[in-house]
C-alpha cells in the first residue's frame, strides 16, 4: 500500500469495504422511504454519503446500486466505472 493511501486511510479513519477498497460513512439521513426488496417492502435511508478509496490495482466488485450515487474526485488517477443495464427483451426488435 502506498504511503499516500495509508495517510488518507489514517486521516479519514477509513476501513476495508466488503466490495473492495476502503471507506467511511460521513452522512446518513434521518428520513427513510419504503422500497421493494427480495422479502417485500424494505425501509432505506433517503441519502447517505461516504469517502471511498481505491488504489491502482484495487477494484470494487460488481454490485447492484439501489439508489442514486454522486461522485466527487479528490486525488489520484482516472477511474473507470462500468455500468451494466437491464434490457427489457420485449422492447428489443
Amino acid at each position: 500500500m502506498s504511503d499516500k493511501a495509508q495517510s488518507f486511510i489514517q486521516a479519514l479513519k477509513l476501513q476495508a469495504h466488503p466490495e473492495g477498497g476502503y471507506y467511511r460513512e460521513t452522512y446518513r439521513s434521518d428520513g427513510q422511504i419504503d422500497v421493494p426488496g427480495a422479502g417485500g417492502v424494505v425501509p432505506r435511508h433517503i441519502s447517505t454519503g461516504i469517502y471511498f478509496l481505491l488504489e491502482k490495482d484495487d477494484f470494487s466488485a460488481f454490485h447492484r446500486i439501489k439508489s442514486d450515487e454522486m461522485w466527487h474526485f479528490y486525488a489520484g488517477q482516472t477511474l473507470e466505472v462500468i455500468e451494466l443495464q437491464k434490457i427489457d427483451r420485449k422492447s428489443v426488435v
